[in-house]
């Protein structure tokens, strides 16, 4: 049997008196794009903090590469990465400055040469030629810049949460062959929250649905017709 490479076991998350998700069980393997479908505020960020470790659990188990997250942390998060639409880099320095800072959190190896190779595939490199700060990216160039960063470290398991919340539909589609692009060539494992249903239909092999901090149907994508009616 097919062993998975994040494990959710009775994963629970309060604040004070609110539960936002509750009694979370899932397993995604290896190589597939596995899709969080749910509408916003129904728990999808917070359990993504919680699989990157900078929240902790009220209750339950997390498991990545067959490690208790809480107890190898260090080690899992050399080899995973995420992007956010919610996230931001240092829009005051340019996107050199930034993907090298990160280069240097992960100890990364003839850094320059690391991060040409991303500017070129996610078509940046006029921009770091012109020494184009953040702050002057469109909200498309710094999801781009974002997917770079979450590159750097050539993770196993890249974790992306709604990273096309922000984009029109032409630049969002634009992104996401991006990132099916890179999965194949790269054979990630890839967890991907959106409230979109389109999206996740075309990117994701296997979906979630998360409503009001609940799992109420887990499937491959042709179940989606059924899943849209849980909306």
């Amino acid at each position: 049997m097919k062993k998975p490479i994040i494990e959710i076991q009775n994963l629970t998350k309060r604040f004070k008196n609110k539960t936002v998700f509750n009694n979370i069980n899932l397993k995604v393997y290896s190589g597939e794009i596995f899709g969080l479908l749910g509408p916003n505020g129904s728990g999808k960020t917070t359990l993504i903090q919680a699989l990157l470790g900078t929240i902790k659990p009220s209750k339950g188990t997390i498991k990545i590469f067959d490690k208790n997250l809480e107890k190898s942390l260090s080690w899992i998060h050399s080899k995973i990465n995420s992007a956010s639409a919610y996230s931001n880099l240092q829009k005051q320095l340019t996107i050199m400055e930034n993907l090298l800072t990160f280069a240097g959190l992960y100890g990364i190896e003839n850094p320059k040469q690391k991060i040409n190779q991303l500017i070129k595939f996610f078509d940046l490199k006029n921009y770091v030629n012109q020494k184009t700060k953040v702050i002057n990216l469109s909200s498309g160039e710094n999801t781009r810049l974002l997917l770079c960063k979450a590159l750097i470290n050539d993770p196993k398991i890249l974790f992306l949460d709604e990273p096309t919340a922000s984009l029109d539909p032409n630049i969002a589609r634009k992104v996401q062959n991006l990132i099916l692009k890179v999965h194949k060539q790269r054979s990630l494992t890839i967890f991907y929250t959106s409230h979109n249903l389109a999206e996740i239909k075309r990117l994701c092999t296997r979906i979630a649905f998360l409503k009001k901090g609940k799992i109420i149907k887990i499937g491959p994508t042709t179940a989606l017709k059924k899943l849209a009616k849980l909306y």
